[in-house]
């Protein structure tokens, strides 16, 4: 799910580890692991020379179609089961803060 996240436009840590509902640690570990496999690249942020911005190696471009390939179509299959206006509120559900994990 990281890499989706990033292929959806999320680029800061903090950002990813909000939405995935884990620790800034644990995402440090994963985003080492895929750097280090080449899957992303992580640059300094010019904001902030503390922070990082991850995006998606343009060289995976294959790949990234296929998360975000796959993705529409667990959604449009959820929203086939349960209907969309309860899609939209559980997607509005899963968006809310839900404070430290």
């Amino acid at each position: 799910m990281l890499i989706a996240n990033v292929a959806m436009g999320v680029k800061k840590p903090n950002q990813l580890a909000a939405n995935l509902g884990i620790s800034r640690q644990a995402v440090s570990k994963m985003v080492s692991e895929l750097v280090s496999q080449g899957a992303i690249i992580s640059s300094e942020d010019p904001d902030d020379k503390r922070g990082v911005l991850l995006s998606l190696n343009p060289e995976n471009d294959r790949s990234v179609h296929l998360v975000l390939e796959a993705m529409e179509h667990l959604e449009a299959r959820l929203s086939a089961i349960i209907g969309s206006d309860r899609l939209e509120v559980l997607r509005i559900a899963l968006n809310l803060d839900w404070g430290e994990p």
